[in-house]
């Protein structure tokens, strides 16, 4: 087996598990910063204190941290959001006041399709007085599979979603849609064979220089179950992109790894990662050893074997209230 991986050292420093109460016997995925870094929303499956209680299903949550991520001390369900289907954070706009949620919300309820906006206040408060999330119009919006995936930039002009349709390599492939004059968003477009993989391919995060692009995949070759990757793009056709490298042993395992996303300053990462394919998974923190800009376009090719695997040591700490 032989992968692509980046050049020299990783950009990222050695990853460290979330100190707090964040981290379950549950799991714990896709985790979105705000903009000033204090609040963490991600998504629990599995997990007892759901809306659906321990299910598949998703439910959104938050943390908060006043020492820059180093010690998150609260843990919070998004009560105003959340239903029995999955529910997720996909963005945070502007200075923290909106986001963008997963599906729609309607006079009959809750369906798992699309994108709506809400205000902060609304998605944590039961209470309606805030508003209720507003449906995104995103034109011919389809996908053979119910397990989408969204990002959404922070200027609100670019979308990433992950999707099966028609034109996809295999199963999900990784489409673009720009912000349209009706407020919504156009046709998904394919971001082409180069990027996409005849497997699985999700989790998109675009990070702030419009071309920097972090994604999670099953089919492009990697350690073991999902891997993370970054590819750049090229030229502004969105389809052209240099061949993905995997982000290499020190972020990927032979366990599940996706959900990279970056704070505003792009000095952090935080992902979601498991010590084996179908073991609980967990967030993890990381800062950037290098800036976006430095990473080298050229793969370079790379034996895996044993013993370039990350390790794992996990275990749990118990006390009173959780023996």
């Amino acid at each position: 087996l032989r992968l692509n991986v980046l050049e020299g050292a990783s950009p990222f420093g050695v990853p460290a598990l979330l100190e707090g109460v964040v981290n379950t016997l549950g799991n714990e995925l896709h985790p979105i910063l705000s903009p000033d870094s204090k609040t963490l929303y991600y998504t629990r499956t599995k997990f007892a204190g759901n809306t659906e209680g321990n299910t598949d299903s998703g439910d959104a949550w938050l943390s908060r941290s006043t020492d820059q991520g180093r010690l998150w001390n609260t843990s919070e369900r998004l009560n105003g959001i959340n239903t029995p289907q999955n529910n997720e954070v996909v963005a945070v706009l502007g200075t923290g006041s909106d986001m963008i949620v997963r599906g729609t919300y309607d006079a009959k309820g809750f369906r798992d399709e699309g994108l709506s906006r809400v205000a902060v206040a609304a998605a944590v408060s039961s209470s309606t007085k805030d508003g209720r999330p507003t449906a995104i119009p995103i034109a011919n919006l389809y996908s053979a599979s119910p397990a989408t995936g969204f990002f959404m930039s922070g200027d609100e002009k670019t979308l990433l979603l992950s999707l099966e349709r028609g034109d996809s390599e295999g199963g999900n492939d990784l489409y673009v849609s720009f912000h349209a004059a009706n407020g919504g968003y156009s046709e998904p477009k394919n971001l082409g064979s180069v990027l996409n993989s005849p497997g699985f391919d999700f989790a998109p995060w675009l990070a702030s220089d419009g071309k920097t692009l972090y994604f999670a995949s099953y089919g492009h070759m990697g350690y073991g179950s999902a891997d993370m990757f970054v590819s750049q793009r090229l030229d502004e056709s969105w389809t052209l992109w240099s061949v993905p490298r995997n982000l290499g042993p020190a972020l990927n395992g032979p366990g599940f790894n996706a959900f990279l996303s970056l704070t505003s300053d792009g000095k952090t990462a935080y992902f979601t990662s498991s010590a084996t394919p179908n073991g609980t998974k967990d967030i993890w923190r990381t800062g950037r050893a290098v800036p976006v800009d430095s990473l080298r376009k050229q793969p370079v090719v790379a034996e895996v074997t044993e013993a370039s695997a990350r390790t794992f040591v996990s275990g749990r700490v118990l006390d009173a209230r959780t023996r």
